[in-house]
């Protein structure tokens, strides 16, 4: 329902400032949970299995232009099979 209201009115400057306004927060929260992430990960796997496991997810979605869920499927099998 809300979704349909700020299409509706999606033109206005109110709601237009909003949206900006909620970019940088969104920015900000991403940041965050990757950061956090990336701590917890490090800790508990080691960083060679935290850049390992990265640099592979970069390389399938990047250059072989694998579909990130499928990378994401295949970092979880890998952790439960390998990481347990």
């Amino acid at each position: 329902m809300l979704l349909k209201l700020l299409q509706k009115y999606k033109q206005s400057p109110v709601i237009k400032g909003m949206t900006l306004l909620v970019q940088p927060v969104i920015a900000v929260m991403m940041l965050l949970i990757t950061w956090s992430s990336s701590v917890e990960s490090t800790s508990t796997i080691g960083y060679l299995q935290f850049i390992g496991i990265a640099a592979v997810s970069f390389y399938l979605i990047q250059i072989r232009k694998i579909h990130p869920a499928l990378v994401i499927v295949t970092a979880f099998v890998y952790g439960g099979v390998f990481l347990s």
